[in-house]
């Protein structure tokens, strides 16, 4: 236990005579963690000096128990984001790390914030606010930013270095859907297909900006390696178009997940999507051509059961960008719809239907929590199969009523 008291000092004069008073501030004397004793002032009242050591002998409790003994008030934002962003890095993809540091570094440098304290919630909401009306951007992108900045503030709370998160009231954003996705039809499918395929050895060529025109055509070696670069890549895009996996399912997707001889793969469930648990793997049939591409991958790249199928590119939006346009795929319809990665995913559902398979199997092929997803999300309306299905209605002709039926004399007798 520590204890407050005004210390004794003295002193001899020139005559030689004895001085002893007494400070008029109080100390506090405490043993820290280590068992150190520590004497500091601590008031000029003795109720300050008895909270100062209420309050340091509670840090010492604190420090015992790897507790947060500073104030955290004081804390540089930028230190914590950068220890959280050294343990994001090895756990996340390079995209992932580099668009969530982006996005918690613009609302630090949008709000001025450099301590904690001065990530004030309504601050930050109103420069969100201004960010999303000067630049037009959707409720969902303002959302990434909320997200990104929420999430090292509460690693900073599991790692102890925060008490709590300040910006814990900040909600996501609601508003409209800013572009729908489409699916494609059977036949862009297979265009996409044969432009991923030449789609490494096209961008090598743009790479080096037509610089092997006199040859017509990349050196031997790059040849091979771009095309099994783009057989890599076809794996990749049947996998979300006939199995509909989303891209962080690919990329999870191993050897060890596929069975060859079943014509199946086994897809982690929503709650085993990080911890590989294998009471929740969803078995996911494919089609005998997805099956014989896998099992050619298979062979020419000489998978192991821990390795990953396929090795997805880190620029992937980029590289399917540019096989929708050398297939003839507009980004846009005439309505704004877009296609983009997920819109593979849709593809597939919308397959589905098309094939005849009602929306209970449809529900569990997608692995959605319900129909009721399913229905409003990633299957859309389609003009065949509405022309089909009102071609099939019965045909309704004009017929006069028929007319009462006469009583007869005898029935009346």
């Amino acid at each position: 236990m520590g204890r407050v008291f005004k210390p004794k000092y003295a002193w001899t004069k020139a005559d030689g005579t004895r001085v002893e008073k007494v400070t008029e501030a109080y100390y506090i004397e405490y043993a820290d963690a280590m068992g150190k004793w520590v004497r500091r002032k601590a008031g000029i009242t003795k109720e300050q000096a008895t909270d100062a050591l209420r309050k340091a002998e509670s840090d010492v409790l604190a420090v015992k128990n790897g507790l947060p003994t500073c104030r955290f008030a004081d804390l540089l934002c930028v230190e914590v984001l950068e220890k959280y962003l050294s343990a994001l890095r090895p756990r996340v993809s390079p995209f992932h790390y580099q668009k969530t540091a982006a996005y918690a570094r613009e609302v630090l440098s949008g709000c001025k914030a450099v301590c904690i304290k001065d990530l004030d919630p309504a601050k930050v909401d109103d420069f969100l606010t201004r960010l999303a009306e000067e630049n037009d951007l959707s409720a969902r992108t303002i959302t990434q930013r909320i997200v990104a900045t929420k999430a090292w503030l509460n690693w900073g709370v599991r790692a102890r270095i925060l008490p709590y998160n300040p910006l814990a009231c900040l909600t996501h954003r609601k508003g409209e859907i800013r572009h729908q996705r489409r699916n494609l039809s059977v036949e862009e499918v297979g265009r996409l297909l044969v432009a991923a395929q030449e789609g490494p050895a096209r961008r090598q060529m743009q790479r080096y900006g037509g610089g092997y025109k006199r040859e017509k055509a990349l050196p031997l070696t790059e040849q091979s390696s771009c095309a099994r670069h783009g057989r890599m890549n076809v794996v990749a895009y049947r996998l979300m178009l006939t199995a509909g996996l989303r891209l962080g399912e690919v990329q999870r997707l191993r050897w060890a997940d596929v069975d060859l001889d079943a014509g199946s793969i086994f897809v982690q469930g929503d709650k085993g999507d990080k911890l590989r648990n294998q009471n929740n793997r969803k078995e996911i049939p494919l089609p005998p051509d997805t099956v014989a591409a896998l099992a050619a991958w298979h062979r020419e790249s000489n998978g192991q059961p821990g390795d990953t199928v396929v090795k997805i590119p880190y620029k992937l939006v980029k590289t399917l960008d540019n096989d929708f346009e050398a297939a003839g795929i507009p980004k846009h319809d005439a309505v704004g719809r877009v296609v983009d990665c997920h819109a593979l995913r849709h593809t597939y559902g919308n397959l589905l239907i098309g094939s005849g398979a009602d929306i209970k199997t449809c529900q569990s092929l997608m692995r959605h929590a319900s129909p009721a997803l399913t229905l409003a999300v990633y299957l859309h309306s389609d003009k065949g199969r509405m022309r089909a299905a009102a071609n099939a209605l019965p045909t309704i002709s004009a017929n006069k009523a028929p007319s009462a039926p006469q009583e007869s004399a005898a029935a009346g007798a």
